[in-house]
């Protein structure tokens, strides 16, 4: 099938096609630098939590977090409560 085959027996999924834009690497590199920065941001955090003796407890009621939690997430900052 040809591209103007689409457009004649499919022209809604060919409409949709041509007005994708293609993927911006530009884009895709901010994504991805910003997500590295809330990483970090998150074990920056983290650190600043043991410095100060909070490291392991909820930032929102002081109750201690679980281990396994911990394990699986080192920079958690809240109790299963008061995870949104």
């Amino acid at each position: 099938m040809t591209v103007s085959d689409t457009l004649i027996d499919e022209p809604e999924q060919a409409k949709d096609t041509i007005d994708t834009p293609a993927s911006d690497g530009a884009v895709d590199e901010r994504i991805e630098a910003e997500s590295l920065r809330e990483a970090l941001d998150d074990v920056e955090r983290a650190l600043a939590r043991l410095d100060d003796g909070t490291y392991g407890t909820c930032e929102v009621c002081g109750t201690e977090l679980e281990d396994p939690d911990l394990a699986e997430t080192p920079q958690l900052r809240t109790c299963a409560q008061h995870r949104s």
